[in-house]
């Protein structure tokens, strides 16, 4: 580690890799800020202590329908076998047990071709592709 910290300069720094997970229909009375309510989240679902290492709603609270009771929230586990654990045997979040599934990312898809696999600084099209109607033309003039 030593040589490849020199090899890189002294500014690289190894990120951890988490595990994202899904959480369907949580609470929207739920509390994701802070670790301690993470922890708290992890032990009421059987799952060690400080497994969850970060947590925030897919959707941001200030954009939230009024009166909605519900929503989606993200959870980053240090460790895959209890990712899995999550997935398998779902959670419990504010004293309701909530459905988990993998966290599908979406494929990276050029916003002036509308191909997938690469965006639009790398791509060679020569002609803006809309990407509501397809004709050649940018989509925010659509």
């Amino acid at each position: 580690m030593k040589q490849f910290s020199k090899d890189w300069g002294t500014n690289a720094v190894v990120q951890p890799s988490h595990h994202e997970v899904i959480a369907e229909f949580v609470p929207t009375t739920a509390n994701l800020d802070s670790p301690s309510a993470w922890e708290n989240i992890a032990i009421d679902s059987g799952l060690p202590k400080r497994s969850i290492v970060a947590a925030r709603w897919v959707r941001k609270p200030e954009h939230r329908k009024p009166g909605q009771k519900v929503g989606h929230a993200i959870f980053a586990f240090s460790d895959s076998r209890v990712a899995n654990n999550a997935i398998q045997d779902g959670m419990v979040i504010n004293h309701k047990m909530v459905n988990v599934r993998r966290e599908e990312k979406d494929p990276q898809r050029c916003m002036k071709c509308q191909q997938y696999g690469h965006i639009a600084r790398e791509c060679s099209s020569e002609v803006d592709v809309c990407g509501q109607c397809d004709r050649n033309h940018p989509t925010q003039t659509c």
